[in-house]
């Protein structure tokens, strides 16, 4: 059987910046990155760069409160409100359950 972890939030988004400001985006997100990572309950939060110039963030929180407590801080409020805008000109997110793997050797070796 399937199992689905019904309690992790993972949060996947892929940022589209305006041609003139990718690096200022990227800078933003990086500048971000030490105050997510500090969060109760954030188990992990990575940026990358994709082939085409646009970024994306993954976040994984341990539970809907957390994740709603990240939604809330007032470092993300301010990037919404105030970089968005300007460096952004698109953006899409989206939430997701983790699948929980099989047990297998790897993980069980991997396991401490």
């Amino acid at each position: 059987m399937i199992e689905v972890n019904q309690d992790e939030i993972v949060e996947f988004i892929h940022y589209k910046p305006f041609d003139d400001s990718r690096d200022e985006l990227l800078e933003t997100l990086y500048a971000l990155l030490a105050f997510i990572h500090k969060e109760p309950f954030c188990i992990n939060y990575e940026l990358f760069i994709e082939k085409d110039g646009s970024l994306m963030t993954v976040g994984r929180w341990r539970d809907r409160r957390a994740y709603n407590l990240h939604e809330n801080m007032q470092y993300m409020s301010d990037f919404y409100r105030t970089k968005m805008p300007v460096f952004c000109k698109e953006y899409e997110k989206k939430e997701s359950r983790v699948v929980v793997g099989p047990l297998s050797a790897l993980s069980l070796m991997n396991e401490k």
